[in-house]
Formats: C-alpha cells, sequence, structure tokens
C-alpha cells in the first residue's frame, strides 16, 4: 500500500486554477474572494486556524459552478437562481473526508443573513459564510465596474453603497460593516495569481493518508 503526503493549500489552490476557467472572461474570482475573506477574517481577530477553514472555503466557494451559463447568472449582483451550486458543490465536498467540514459554508454562501440566523450550524459557520457572500458581491461589482472605468478606485464607494444597502437583509451588521475595511483587491492577470500564491503561509498544514 503506497503512502502519500501532499500540502493541502497548494493542492486546491492548484485546483482553484481549473475552476476559475469555468469563468472565461471573468477569471481569478476565486482567488479574489479568499483574499479578501481572508482580509476580513484577521480584520475580526479570527484564530489561524479558523482563518485557515475561512480561506479554504472562500476559495472553493464556487466548486458547484459547472458550466459558463450558470457563472453568467452570477456576475450580475441580483443573481437569480444562484442556491442550485451551492447545493451541488456543498455535496461534492462532503464526498471528500478532508473537505467535508467546508460543505456548510459552500451550502450557504448564498443565504441570506435573515434566513441564515435561523440554520442549526456553529456561529463560525455562520459569519464565515456570510462574510464570503459579501466579498464574492463585492467582487462581482468591482468587476462590473472595471468594464466602465479601469480606475478601481473610481467604483468603490458605489460597491460600499451596493453592499450597506443589503444590511440586516443579505448581510449581517458585522459582515456588511467589513465592507469599509474590505480591499478592493482582484487578482486580473496571470502575475497577480502567482503573487497570490507565493503569500501562501508556509505554516499550513498538509493531509496525509493511504
Amino acid at each position: 500500500m503506497s503512502t502519500f503526503k501532499i500540502n493541502l493549500h497548494e493542492a486546491i489552490i492548484s485546483l482553484s486554477d481549473a475552476l476559475d476557467l469555468v469563468g472565461i472572461d471573468h477569471i481569478y474570482h476565486g482567488k479574489s474572494v479568499a483574499y479578501m475573506a481572508l482580509e476580513c477574517g484577521k480584520a475580526l481577530n479570527w484564530e489561524m486556524d479558523r482563518l485557515d477553514e475561512l480561506l479554504l472555503a472562500a476559495i472553493l466557494h464556487d466548486c458547484g459552478v459547472s458550466n459558463t451559463n450558470v457563472h453568467k447568472r452570477l456576475t450580475h449582483l441580483e443573481g437569480q437562481n444562484v442556491g442550485n451550486h451551492c447545493v451541488k458543490g456543498s455535496e461534492l465536498l462532503q464526498k471528500i473526508p478532508f473537505l467535508a467540514n467546508l460543505s456548510d459554508y459552500i451550502l450557504h454562501h448564498h443565504t441570506p443573513w435573515t434566513e441564515l440566523i435561523g440554520h442549526d450550524l456553529p456561529d463560525a459557520v455562520k459569519i464565515g459564510a456570510n462574510c464570503i457572500y459579501m466579498v464574492d458581491r463585492v467582487d462581482i461589482l468591482t468587476s462590473n465596474g472595471l468594464e466602465i472605468n479601469p480606475n478601481i478606485l473610481a467604483s468603490r464607494e458605489e460597491i460600499r453603497r451596493n453592499i450597506k444597502v443589503k444590511e440586516g437583509h443579505w448581510f449581517s451588521l458585522d459582515t456588511s460593516g467589513l465592507a469599509d475595511e474590505c480591499p478592493t483587491y482582484t487578482v486580473r492577470r496571470k502575475q497577480d495569481a502567482h503573487c497570490y500564491r507565493s503569500n501562501v503561509p508556509d505554516h499550513w498544514h498538509s493531509y496525509s493518508g493511504n
């Protein structure tokens, strides 16, 4: 029986490269969402283990998106019929023992806060999933804004207003408040993706199995 050892985070970052291709013209979405979610977690003073889980969930949040048509529906702030890819992604991760703990984040990353608070889930998962939802929408708004004006800073206040108006419904007060701190950072070029990869903390654990 052979034994293997892999770096879980490095493997998932590589997998995200393949997931990004579904977007065609909106690539690196997963990495952008992961970066912003991680920065929000830091602003909330989360412990490293919790940040690790948030980052993995964020980079895999759209793993249930199987084709470009589904992806296009998600590139609007008021996306329609988006829940199916959440269910598919969650079911996919449930089949992978060392990623099953992320399935609830994926299942609820488009669940409005007013619905999410009624679910029997740990508070950490609720806030984490809602944080991913918020930064996911920030990245979509940023990408759409760049098509109009290549100066990302010009769209910043409008993005904040769009997030603020959903406060208390889509997003919790804690989550929406992070929009003011959230870096309007998007990975748009191949060299940015390499920079993202090079900044992955080297303390992250590996997974070993037979």
